[in-house]
């Protein structure tokens, strides 16, 4: 995911290295890898995955557009920070079906975090 295998010509590539950095650091690289940008697709992949690493029912796609600004900016792991914020702070566990059970999820969830005293 992400990784993008790119044919080019040797000699433009030596020349691009040779004129920015000095022949020390060139003699020390083996090889060049190039790196794609993740796609939107990739990006709820990762969600999905913490939503399932904590067992959360969460809106995929509202945490994706909502943080992808910040991916963009300071990069993906600061994407994923931010979105493992958001899912856990996700109230509903996974396998929660009815409205009945929801509501005692969420009376559970206030009575153990302390907002209401029994």
């Amino acid at each position: 995911m992400g990784f993008l295998h790119i044919t080019t010509n040797t000699a433009k590539k030596d020349s691009l290295f040779v004129s920015k950095f000095p022949p020390e650091f060139i003699g020390r690289i083996d090889k060049v890898i190039p790196f794609m940008s993740l796609s939107i697709e990739d990006y709820k992949v990762i969600v999905r995955r913490l939503a399932k690493k904590y067992n959360k029912n969460v809106d995929v796609d509202a945490i994706v557009k909502k943080n992808l600004p910040i991916s963009e900016r300071y990069g993906v792991r600061q994407f994923i920070k931010k979105a493992e914020e958001d899912v856990l702070v996700s109230s509903e566990p996974c396998g929660l079906r009815t409205k009945h059970e929801q509501l005692q999820w969420t009376k559970r969830s206030i009575i153990s975090c302390g907002i209401i005293t029994l």
